[in-house]
């Protein structure tokens, strides 16, 4: 039978959500009508949120999910997972070609802002050797190498959306050359893969210690004397040596976002905002500028917010600007992270993001993980449902797609996860998965990844060998044929022609990464082999260290960036004793 208004509302079981007459679980006695013929289409079976015991078929008609069936439609290919099928999983924060890194060693949750680890002297240092250092070879088409990489790993999490994605990767050697598109999860900046027409923008910085400190000393106190910004700013642009930056600040920044955002180009615009200790006043300060700006509206992301304050979440719910949260990259970097409580107090609907590996975790799947330890240890009362609405539902309508991503919902794009049913709720079991038990990946209504055999019947499928203890089921990648891209790349890097697979990919990776090993080592090559990375598997299974690290982080490297008493002594120990100030 065709089930509307009780699937419309899967994943928002956490606020209540019923159907007229029901009281929002279906029920096997609701089956009312045979199954209609679904001759050439896709089917895939397995179980729903709010059925955890009735098997579900869901009809895939191009892109979409045409129908959800009570019994086996007639005629059709079907894939049955036994698993749970949730929507696929969207992040909204991530630094792609940065993730052929493995966890950085040296961050304990000692600094107070992000400022602090990129530009101060002894903490420049340490980031320098263990990011810049081993990111050194990654240059030209191995960028594109880097972020098609990192796609994948996130495919093996179950993300099908991603922010910070290959075509934002170009080539700096080859002119106007980028990664291409129709790769791995859909790409929000990508102006097809979204929303025809339209497109989302990703910011790191709109405040940095240097706006800051201009717009304190030269903007600050004009506005006051004029009452408009435009005004105010029009006039700081004249102090010497400034009018470049107004310019650039202007027009690369700040009129983009909010004519993009007004006139509906831009469905989003993405932005590092508020990133360090909720302590720290210039991670404090960093929301009233965006207001100053003009900036905080409809349509604004916000990435990570932990100097952000009760009054600051009222506002952002007011305006409509969404949250991410990125937990286990706060906690590394700065021993605190957002104030989850109350933003929730504010009536935010939080997103999550997965970062970068060098800070954070393998894929959303394991974010979530840490986001739960995080919140038992916290004692902050979230369920797993919401916890799956944060990768879910809620960074869908932060993107203004809610309307078709999301949920699983007749009409609603077919991006799909299925999971092992490893616990008696679908949320449990997405929390309780591991990459092993990651059944089935979809993006367009195409299956692309999971179990081997599930995917056997697909085009150009590849199946990937594991050797870690614990893998499970060999796993396979159907990434479909070349967009030219490829192609293109390889006329100016031959090797791009491999950019298409898991294996070429890697192959090509590792080559480099190991040339760059044997120059340093030998001397060719100035720097410190100590302090050379090896570049981690996709798969937690195959990366001890990773596994090792996780499983002490929060009873060994947060008891001393948390401990008052204990800090200071963390922060003299990586010589950054004292007062941080822009």
């Amino acid at each position: 039978m065709r089930i509307r208004a009780a699937l419309s509302c899967l994943f928002l079981v956490a606020a209540g959500c019923k159907t007229a007459g029901s009281s929002g679980a279906l029920k096997s006695e609701d089956a009312i009508t045979p199954a209609a013929s679904a001759a050439g289409a896709l089917v895939i079976a397995g179980y729903l949120a709010d059925a955890p015991d009735t098997k579900r078929w869901l009809v895939i008609e191009g892109d979409r999910i045409a129908r959800i069936e009570s019994a086996a439609p007639e005629g059709a290919r079907i894939i049955d997972t036994e698993g749970f099928i949730v929507p696929g999983l969207i992040d909204l924060h991530n630094h792609l070609n940065y993730n052929v890194l493995p966890l950085w060693k040296e961050a304990k949750g000692q600094f107070v802002n992000r400022f602090e680890w990129r530009s101060r002297a002894a903490a420049k240092e340490i980031y320098n050797r263990a990011v810049k250092f081993n990111m050194t070879p990654i240059t030209d088409a191995l960028e594109c190498a880097a972020a098609r990489y990192a796609e994948l790993e996130a495919l093996t999490g179950g993300v099908t959306t991603i922010q910070g994605g290959s075509p934002q990767v170009r080539i700096a050697t080859a002119g106007s050359l980028s990664c291409g598109q129709a790769f791995g999860p859909r790409n929000i900046e990508g102006k097809s893969e979204i929303l025809p027409g339209k497109s989302a923008k990703s910011l790191v910085d709109i405040v940095s210690p240097f706006t800051l400190k201009f717009f304190q000393k030269y903007v600050e106190p004009k506005l006051v004397a004029t009452g408009s910004y435009e005004a105010a700013l029009a006039a700081a642009a004249s102090e010497p040596g400034y009018a470049d930056f107004v310019k650039d600040f202007e027009t690369r920044i700040r009129k983009p976002v909010i004519d993009g955002l007004k006139d509906g180009s831009l469905h989003a615009v993405v932005a590092h905002l508020a990133e360090g200790r909720r302590d720290d006043a210039f991670t404090q300060a960093e929301y009233g500028y965006l207001k100053k700006y003009g900036m905080a509206q409809r349509g604004m992301v916000v990435i990570h917010g932990v100097g952000m304050k009760a009054d600051d979440f009222r506002h952002a719910k007011e305006s409509g600007v969404n949250l991410v949260w990125s937990p286990f990259s706060n906690l590394l970097l700065y021993g605190q992270t957002l104030d989850v409580e109350a933003a929730r107090e504010a009536g935010l609907a939080l997103s999550i993001g997965s970062d970068w590996t060098p800070t954070g975790s393998k894929s959303l799947l394991h974010e979530l993980k840490i986001a739960r330890t995080y919140l038992d240890r916290s004692k902050i009362a979230i369920s797993n449902d919401e916890l799956l609405a944060m990768a879910t539902v809620n960074p869908a309508a932060a993107l203004g797609i809610g309307d078709r991503f999301g949920k699983v919902a007749e009409g609603y794009v077919a991006d799909l996860l299925v999971v092992a049913k490893g616990a008696v709720t679908a949320a449990d079991s997405v929390l309780a998965a591991e990459q092993k038990d990651v059944r089935l990946v979809t993006i367009a209504g195409k299956p692309v990844y999971g179990d081997a055999a599930l995917l056997k019947d697909e085009p150009n499928v590849e199946v990937v060998k594991l050797s870690g203890e614990d893998c499970g089921a060999e796993k396979a990648f159907a990434l479909g044929a070349k967009d030219g891209s490829e192609d293109a790349l390889a006329a100016v890097f031959p090797a791009a022609v491999d950019f298409r697979s898991y294996a070429g990919l890697t192959k090509a990776l590792h080559a480099a990464l190991d040339a760059y090993r044997a120059k340093v080592e030998s001397g060719a090559v100035p720097g410190d082999k100590g302090d050379l990375a090896t570049m981690p598997s996709p798969y937690t299974c195959e990366d001890e260290a990773y596994r090792k690290r996780l499983a002490s982080f929060f009873d060994v490297d947060m008891k001393e960036a948390q401990d008052p008493a204990r800090r200071p002594g963390l922060r003299e120990r990586y010589k950054l004793a004292g007062e941080w100030a822009p």
